[in-house]
This record gives C-alpha cells, sequence and structure tokens, in this order.
C-alpha cells in the first residue's frame, strides 16, 4: 500500500505540474504578446530616432525585453520537457512515439534558443550600427568645428593684415 500511496502522490504531483504549466503558457502567451508589442515599438523608435543614443537605448531596451521572452519561453519548454519525461517514467512507457516525442520537446527548446540568439544578434547589429552613426555623426561634428575654427583663424589673418597696413598708413602721415 505504501507503493501505491506513492504512485498517487507522484501521479497527483504531476497533475499539479500540468496544471502549473498550462497557467503558466497562458502567462506567457499574453506576457510575450505584451513585450512583443513593445519590442516593435522600441525598433520602430530606434529606426525614425534622429538622435543615437536615444535609438541606442530603445535597442538595449528591446534586447532586454528579447531576452526575458527566451528565458520565460526556456522555462516553460523545460518544465513541458520534465513533465513529459515523469509522466514516461512512471508509466514505464519507452515506446518510439514517447521518445519522438521527448525529442521533439528537446528540439523545440534548442529552436527557440536559436530564435533567440538570431534576434538577439538582429538587434545587436543595429545597435552597432547607430553606435557607428553616433560616433561618425561626433566626428562630423568635430570637422565642422574644425572649419570653423579654421575660418575665424583665416579672418583674425586678413583683420591682422588689414591692421597692420592701416598702421603703416597712420605711420606715414
Amino acid at each position: 500500500i505504501p507503493a501505491y500511496e506513492e504512485s498517487q502522490k507522484a501521479a497527483e504531483g504531476l497533475v499539479k505540474a500540468q496544471d502549473d504549466l498550462e497557467e503558466s503558457e497562458r502567462e506567457y502567451t499574453i506576457n510575450s504578446a505584451r513585450r512583443n508589442k513593445e519590442i516593435a515599438r522600441l525598433r520602430d523608435e530606434a529606426a525614425e530616432n534622429p538622435d543615437v543614443t536615444k535609438r541606442m537605448k530603445a535597442l538595449k531596451e528591446a534586447q532586454r525585453l528579447e531576452e526575458e521572452n527566451l528565458k520565460e519561453e526556456l522555462k516553460i519548454a523545460q518544465e513541458r520537457l520534465r513533465i513529459r519525461e515523469a509522466q514516461a517514467k512512471k508509466d514505464k512507457d519507452t515506446s518510439d512515439e514517447t521518445k519522438n516525442e521527448i525529442a521533439k520537446m528537446r528540439a523545440d527548446m534548442l529552436k527557440a534558443e536559436q530564435t533567440y540568439y538570431e534576434g538577439h544578434r538582429k538587434l545587436q547589429k543595429e545597435y552597432n550600427r547607430y553606435q557607428k552613426e553616433a560616433i561618425s555623426g561626433l566626428s562630423k561634428e568635430r570637422q565642422e568645428i574644425y572649419k570653423n575654427i579654421d575660418a575665424q583663424l583665416e579672418e583674425a589673418k586678413a583683420k591682422k593684415a588689414n591692421l597692420a597696413t592701416l598702421n603703416k598708413i597712420v605711420d606715414k602721415v
């Protein structure tokens, strides 16, 4: 009877874990949709904002939200796999169908990671491009400053030459 009670508790634990997982999946569906909406808004903001530092800040926030999506998605996928493996073990199910199902779950976890890394890399490329634009913008600003300084220097030289000419005229008078 103790073995039966232990088996019953394990089965109840799996049912509770499955219910919790389903609730987590529902929450993830809503939360990830919200985050994806915000990510899209931030990417638009980054693309349209002329201020490079604001672009970079928006992309960093988008990356953070992408990470939240991945972490939550991976946590759910890991729990789904854990529950399925526990069910198979409890049922002593070694069928090809179950093995295939578990293999597919593992592959889905890896695909979720791949999708995250691809999205992260894409956002990082955008971030790097904006960073280069910021540096380039600073270089252009510096070039403008140097041009202005050179123009002011030439103007000062011309005034000095005019002043020297005027002094010579005054000295003759």
